[in-house]
């Protein structure tokens, strides 16, 4: 009977082995997936997008035209997407598609936010939102007048 104890613990070892082995694999492969998923954002990849500033370009009679400088501070290339214009309340007034053009990675360039006269909040402090494809937004308060 003395034999029997030794086999049975070596057995006894290989399962638990065998068990830990498994459940490593398992908690492994699930943390690989979350860092995959984490990295896969487009902020943990490096994008960052930064209004430097805004001008008015042109007045006439049907509104104002908006030179909106940006600059892409991040190292991947962004997409434009949309132009917001937000009143106090967060709520949008005006909207501009601004066609997907690419921005480079640490480039500076202006874009141009036409806004009709019956949109205008004169006096009233607005916020331009611009956002991208990749899902990137930038804010950036004035007051038009």
């Amino acid at each position: 009977m003395s034999g029997v104890s030794p086999i049975v613990s070596a057995l006894l070892l290989v399962v638990i082995s065998v068990v830990a082995s498994v459940l490593i694999y398992f908690w492994v492969t699930s943390f690989q997936g979350q860092v995959t998923q984490q990295a896969g954002t487009p902020k943990a990849l490096g994008a960052c997008l930064k209004i430097e500033g805004l001008e008015v370009a042109l007045r006439d009679t049907g509104g104002v035209a908006y030179k909106i400088w940006l600059k892409n501070c991040g190292s991947q290339t962004l997409h434009l997407d949309y132009v917001y214009l937000l009143d106090l309340s967060g709520n949008v007034y005006h909207s501009y598609l601004a066609g997907g053009w690419s921005l480079s990675p640490q480039d500076t360039q202006y874009l141009w936010l036409w806004v009709p006269i019956d949109k205008l909040r004169i006096g009233e402090r607005t916020t331009v939102k611009v956002v991208t494809a990749e899902g990137i937004e930038a804010y950036y308060v004035f007051t038009p007048t």
